[in-house]
């Protein structure tokens, strides 16, 4: 399959697709320089585009439906366990505070994001659409940030004042040699995220640990 065919197919509905054709389209012809490692990585690349895709072209219709059809399609043919990757594209029991979608890890559902798929109260697959919120970046300005060192922060959860502690650590080099090169890159083992509170960025460091301070500890660092 040519190029010109790939990104013409890539824009049709989902629901053009010939029956046999959904695990192809996207996909490139392996090259002989590839090694089996990044082929793999490549197509499922291109089946996630596609399940995104079919997702969109289904919603409303009830998730039991969607599900049963993304199997029979063999959409994520690349992978032995595709119910992995079907959960992180779509939150089965998602729950609903304050206008927003989380799911069961309490990471929010967001509009354009890989995960922004969920099954609503009646079963029925549905899209988010609520925009991640932009994050400040002038710590100066944020009253629930407390600067300790450049490894440590305190930090304040503005919902209901809850005091965490922020630890940083160096990335994880990771060192290895293929074809007589020498390759290296960055791990961040443990590394926090949260959907209610702005972390600082901090030059050479990512945020390792959170948290919550004890009431000994906030009278430590005059909290309270």
């Amino acid at each position: 399959m040519k190029n010109d065919d790939i990104k013409l197919l890539r824009n049709k509905p989902v629901s053009e697709f010939e029956e046999d054709s959904i695990t192809k389209v996207g996909m490139k012809p392996r090259l002989k320089h590839y090694s089996e490692r990044n082929y793999r990585n490549s197509a499922l690349s291109s089946e996630f585009n596609i399940l995104t895709r079919f997702l969109r072209s289904n919603r409303g219709k009830l998730w039991d439906n969607v599900y049963s059809e993304i199997l029979k399609k063999n959409i994520l043919s690349s992978t032995s366990d595709p119910h992995v990757y079907i959960s992180g594209a779509v939150t089965i029991n998602p729950i609903f505070e304050d206008g927003k979608i989380y799911n069961r890890n309490g990471w929010g559902v967001y509009k354009g994001e890989y995960g922004s798929f969920y099954v609503d109260k009646n079963g029925k697959l549905a899209e988010s659409t609520v925009t991640r919120p932009k994050w400040r970046n002038n710590n100066k300005e944020n009253k629930n940030l407390v600067k300790i060192s450049d490894s440590l922060y305190l930090i304040r959860r503005e919902k209901d004042g809850v005091w965490f502690k922020l630890n940083y650590s160096k990335p994880v080099i990771e060192v290895y040699t293929s074809e007589g090169r020498e390759h290296k890159w960055e791990r961040f083992p443990g590394k926090v995220f949260s959907d209610d509170m702005e972390f600082p960025k901090v030059e050479g460091l990512y945020p390792a640990s959170l948290k919550t301070l004890s009431k000994k500890e906030k009278k430590k660092y005059k909290l309270i």
